[in-house]
């Protein structure tokens, strides 16, 4: 399957060859500029979409409860590559 580069991309930030800010924007554009997706490569890419969507830098703002930090969204962005990974 093509993962389009969603895994490279996602093993960049998880390596910290670019930054959360870097991902954040890249992950986004990129998710939203996106014309077809199977079912099975979308839906785990929708939910690291929620949760990149959700991420609050607390040089920003203050965190508050249900806030993603950026261990949250490293975590969920780790779960994600081994899912898509695993499609292929």
């Amino acid at each position: 399957m093509d993962l389009r580069g969603y895994d490279i991309l996602i093993e960049s930030f998880l390596e910290k060859k670019i930054t959360v800010e870097e991902f954040e924007r890249t992950y986004l554009d990129k998710f939203v500029e996106e014309d077809i997706l199977g079912d099975d490569l979308y839906q785990p890419l929708q939910w690291l979409f929620s949760e990149v969507d959700e991420y609050t830098s607390p040089e920003f703002y203050p965190l508050e409860e249900g806030d993603v930090d950026e261990a949250q969204l490293r975590k969920t962005a780790a779960e994600i590559l081994e899912q898509i990974r695993a499609l292929k």
